[in-house]
């Protein structure tokens, strides 16, 4: 029996190292990628040609089911979502020298019951592209409605998986993290996982004369809708009425907001992962939080944080320790600063 190699893609952050496993792996066995959550992660890999064969989207039928007070359905959901997963583990360990590569932690329980149970015969390997290791929270850190909530969440989850898990994150934005210490697993640090210089043949070119921006765009997080869409509202007007070409890259799991049909946009490919957009063009990049705005190179960044966080709150000061990654970001408090911003960079 031939070898084979499973990759576990999660999540857009983790497609460059997937990318360059792929390509590596590739020319000399069998590999399958396990698309464990976004479809747009599937249609990317579809884009960038990877082979059909290769590519498996694991779709589980529990992580749309937003009505959990429907007991029995969920635990049905989760019950026959297990023995796919047994399927798909016993046809991975059914040959020992099998390899496993994983890249996340955190909000992929499946996944984490897979690797979990892999781990026992094959070799599992987590590439770590997140860097920041899951710490359980405190009992009293629980002691909220969304806390209480998770919690039956979890021990639902547990009751069927195993106890693998547990609840990290923050007080206001409890998540679902595998426990690593229960887990025996080979780890590599995110140097791992390669660059998006050596998948150039990849790359989404911006093109224009350099009076580019690109707008980072997410779904309302941790904040009500109304000052989401006012603070991005302010931030495309601004951008506008300074004469540059806005290209809009929406996270992957996202939608694409109504107000910006009010704008002459552009857009890119929402599959795309940013680290694989070419930013030679561009002059500057603006956006909120997230793993987009730490990998801009040595293009002016600006996070407007500070005008949609309470600086005093979890969603705050999870932003700014995932921004700190990225030294060169210009944290700005007004309109006027990013005005400021924009003045400079032309």
């Amino acid at each position: 029996m031939k070898r084979k190699i499973y990759i576990v893609s999660h999540s857009s952050i983790d497609l460059v190292s997937v990318l360059n496993l792929y390509e590596r792996y590739s020319r000399q066995c069998e590999v399958t990628i396990l698309i464990s959550g976004t479809e747009e992660n599937l249609r990317f890999l579809q884009s960038v040609n990877v082979s059909e064969s290769a590519l498996r989207f694991l779709n589980f039928e529990s992580r749309n089911n937003r009505n959990k007070k429907r007991l029995a359905r969920y635990l049905h959901q989760l019950v026959v979502e297990k023995k796919t997963l047994d399927r798909l583990i016993a046809e991975i360990s059914a040959n020992r020298d099998n390899e496993v590569f994983f890249h996340s932690y955190d909000n992929d329980p499946h996944a984490g019951y897979l690797v979990s149970r892999v781990a026992r015969t094959n070799r599992v390997t987590l590439v770590d592209v997140l860097g920041i290791r899951p710490k359980s929270l405190r009992f009293r850190d629980l002691l909220t409605r969304l806390g209480v909530k998770n919690a039956v969440h979890l021990a639902i989850f547990n009751s069927v998986f195993g106890r693998l898990f547990m609840l990290s994150g923050t007080r206001s934005y409890p998540i679902f993290s595998l426990d690593l210490e229960r887990v025996n697993i080979t780890r590599e640090t995110g140097s791992a996982r390669g660059n998006a210089t050596a998948l150039a043949k990849h790359r989404y070119h911006v093109p224009g004369n350099g009076k580019n921006v690109v707008f980072l765009y997410s779904d309302s997080f941790g904040v009500c809708t109304e000052v989401h869409e006012s603070v991005n509202r302010e931030i495309v007007e601004c951008l506008a009425r300074n004469g540059l070409e806005i290209h809009v890259k929406i996270h992957p799991q996202s939608r694409r907001p109504g107000f910006l049909d009010e704008y002459n946009v552009r857009y890119i490919p929402q599959c795309v992962p940013f680290e694989l957009v070419d930013l030679t063009n561009v002059s500057l990049v603006v956006g909120i939080a997230g793993a987009s705005l730490v990998c801009t190179g040595e293009v002016p960044t600006v996070s407007v944080a500070k005008l949609v966080y309470r600086e005093d709150s979890d969603y705050y000061l999870s932003a700014i320790a995932q921004l700190r990654q990225n030294p060169a970001i210009v944290f700005v408090s007004s309109m006027d600063e990013l005005e400021n911003v924009i003045g400079e960079c032309h």
